[in-house]
């Protein structure tokens, strides 16, 4: 399949009579005598080569020169979520598969985050090329990011092939099969033209599996839980060995706002409390030290956070609670004001994307007995997303968009899933 240029060989020849050999003679014996002098010269050869002002990306390239008009077809193309694993169907709802999409009754691709961790997602394209499915060199799926910053450029392989370089098409058809029974809707098809008018895109597409004379290509990448949720646009195109590019089929898939946070500790001790003082706990910055609360951001948003306490058994004198708390995030947070018992009060600023920080607590006793044990209570702390999806910038840096990639696309231009 791999091919620099394809050439178009045109031999002539000249039809000459080859002179008796000495074989004719019957006073010599012919097996002795070599034929060995027979060369035919002034042979014509003919190369023209074709396709080297083929168009970088375009969707065909010029026909300037003798270059043929027929670039590779990205017939279509969908995504999965690899790493999917929903609970079975309960027997009230419709069937469903329980991988390859976090939220399969709705339309397009939702990738669910792998949360402190990585997701792997699945790029799919089948696609044909005028002179067959072998004439393909390479395939590149182009990803961005939400802000629409250019991510990473994967390359993808048709599946099917074996070690010796046999092709099954089974494996194609299977994934075929598969998507169109269970997840149409992440499916987007280009505008190709039918082989037979009166059949559906799918009938076209099954059609060139079977007959081979289209092919799936696949390959896997990762999106980091440090990388921000939202629309992530992703463009396919083709190069053949006619050096012509395909045009870009672009479609996008929704990375799922999750907001999630681990802390180091399960416990809050305020020690030796003093009543009519604020009495702090505080935390620090690592998450190896349980005694000292932190907590890091394993979500793909940045986070805030809620905290809710209840009275820790020093209850109410004539309705009024005998305790109080205020709570901050970071050394340089603003501590929240003071919140009683059975409250649900927001802490002040967020954590960002793949961060960490320290929490810090106070305590205000208003009224409390001494000479008895230490008192015990409860508190939940939650994560909420924080800001909207402009603010959601993430940490980790990416390599430039090669040559002639878009470095920043302001909007996806994508074709809508059916």
């Amino acid at each position: 399949m791999k091919k620099i240029l394809a050439l178009s060989i045109l031999i002539s020849m000249v039809l000459v009579a080859i002179p008796a050999t000495v074989a004719d003679d019957p006073s010599c014996d012919w097996c002795e005598c070599p034929d060995d002098d027979n060369c035919i010269e002034g042979i014509t050869t003919i190369a023209h080569v074709v396709g080297a002002s083929g168009s970088n990306g375009g969707s065909g390239g010029s026909t300037e020169g003798g270059a043929l008009d027929g670039a590779p077809i990205i017939k279509c193309k969908w995504e999965y979520d690899l790493d999917a694993a929903l609970p079975p169907a309960d027997d009230c709802c419709d069937e469903y598969c329980i991988e390859h999409d976090s939220c399969p009754f709705m339309s397009g691709l939702q990738v669910y985050p792998d949360t402190g961790d990585v997701v792997q997602v699945g790029f799919y394209a089948i696609i044909t090329d005028p002179q067959g499915p072998d004439h393909v060199d390479h395939v590149y799926a182009d990803v961005w990011h939400p802000d629409g910053t250019f991510k990473y450029q994967i390359e993808l392989f048709p599946v099917g092939f074996d070690y010796n370089g046999i092709y099954h098409k089974e494996e194609a058809i299977a994934y075929w099969n598969h998507v169109t029974q269970w997840h149409h809707s992440i499916i987007t098809y280009s505008d190709f033209e039918l082989t037979d008018p009166t059949w559906t895109d799918d009938q076209d597409i099954i059609y060139e599996l079977e007959q081979e004379e289209a092919y799936l290509y696949i390959n896997v990448g990762q999106l980091d839980y440090c990388q921000p949720a939202g629309y992530y646009c992703v463009g396919v195109r083709a190069i053949d060995g006619l050096d012509m590019w395909s045009d870009y089929l672009f479609n996008q898939f929704w990375y799922i706002p999750v907001a999630c946070a681990v802390i180091d500790f399960d416990t809050v001790n305020y020690g030796d409390v003093v009543e009519s003082t604020w009495n702090p706990a505080g935390g620090d910055l690592s998450m190896d030290t349980p005694g000292l609360p932190t907590v890091k951001n394993t979500g793909n948003t940045p986070i805030s956070f809620t905290v809710l306490q209840n009275d820790m058994g020093f209850g109410k004198t004539y309705g009024s609670w005998n305790v109080e708390y205020k709570a901050r995030l970071s050394d340089e947070g603003i501590w929240t004001p003071a919140y009683y018992p059975d409250v649900e009060t927001t802490i002040p600023g967020f954590l960002s994307l793949c961060k960490e920080d320290k929490f810090d607590f106070k305590i205000h006793v208003l009224k409390g007995l001494t000479g008895l044990p230490p008192t015990t209570g409860t508190m939940k702390i939650c994560a909420h997303i924080w800001g909207t999806q402009i603010d959601w910038i993430s940490p980790l840096e990416f390599d430039p968009a090669p040559y002639g990639i878009p470095q920043v696309i302001d909007c996806c231009p994508c074709n809508e899933p059916d």
